[in-house]
């Protein structure tokens, strides 16, 4: 128990500074959306089959992994640059824990009732730390991208969720993804407006907090079950502002103080064990 709860906190913080990276190579206009994809999942790929070479495996992974994979990270990069940070967060991670959810109830999986009503006490948390403001000027594609961006993420979350080999897997799922992100970003890239601070970004993005973090996020996704594994994906903006709070010395406010509660108060109500009946 011990080792999963650090595996899952070391996981959502690579997912924070996912985030956090995202947000300043392309919020700050240091590469392109196309760039910052190729680089990503390039980066990760080869990141991840050295990795996986040195330990004396191969690769494993599927092409519909690699094909999830690809739409999530193209779709992100995409709507990223079309939308606020606050309203991108609240679309993306709302279509993550549906996708997530209806998958785990086509499935069979028997959940209390208790876990979502957590979910959505969290996700109220969430809508009160981003204050997305719907209606000003939305970008309908930027909303439909990132909304395709969730479904993409919570499917390769699930697909075949009951991994031996991590590592393996999500190497070969980068590299399925690859050939894809090359065909449908290429056309796009825009060299002039890419710059070395972005390069650096990216890859780190792609090597580390992507590469590794989708590792151990196959790797403890089975073990935490289907609601659990949605609901903990919502800390990721609060640990993402935590961050920035305590770079850029700024003071904490009451809203952030709420929310918070409401976001870790309800996904204690997943975490919870319930004695049936």
């Amino acid at each position: 128990m011990l080792r999963l709860v650090i595996l899952t906190v070391l996981t959502l913080f690579a997912f924070a500074c996912n985030s956090l990276l995202a947000r300043a190579a392309l919020g700050h206009s240091q590469i392109d959306a196309a760039g910052f994809t190729l680089l990503r999942i390039g980066s990760g790929a080869i990141f991840l089959l050295l990795l996986v070479l040195f330990q004396g495996r191969k690769p494993a992974g599927s092409w519909l992994g690699g094909l999830w994979l690809s739409v999530y990270a193209l779709t992100f990069s995409a709507a990223y640059l079309m939308l606020e940070t606050g309203i991108g967060a609240l679309l993306l991670f709302g279509a993550v824990q549906i996708t997530m959810i209806a998958i785990g109830l086509k499935r069979g999986e028997v959940t209390p009732l208790l876990s979502y009503v957590g979910v959505v006490i969290a996700f109220f948390g969430l809508m009160l730390l981003v204050q997305a403001g719907f209606g000003q000027n939305l970008s309908l594609l930027g909303v439909g991208l990132m909304l395709l961006a969730g479904v993409a993420w919570g499917a390769y979350t699930l697909h075949r969720n009951d991994i031996v080999d991590p590592t393996a897997v999500t190497a070969g799922n980068f590299l399925c993804a690859l050939p894809i992100v090359c065909i449908v970003a290429l056309p796009f890239l825009d060299v002039n407006k890419i710059t070395p601070s972005g390069v650096g970004l990216a890859v780190t993005s792609g090597a580390l907090t992507s590469g590794l973090g989708y590792v151990l996020w196959s790797r403890i996704s089975p073990l935490l079950g289907t609601v659990r594994a949605a609901a903990l994906q919502l800390t990721v903006p609060l640990i993402a502002a935590c961050c920035g709070l305590i770079l850029l010395a700024e003071p904490i406010t009451l809203r952030f103080g709420i929310s918070a509660g409401l976001i870790i108060g309800g996904i204690s109500l997943t975490l919870m064990k319930y004695k049936r009946a």
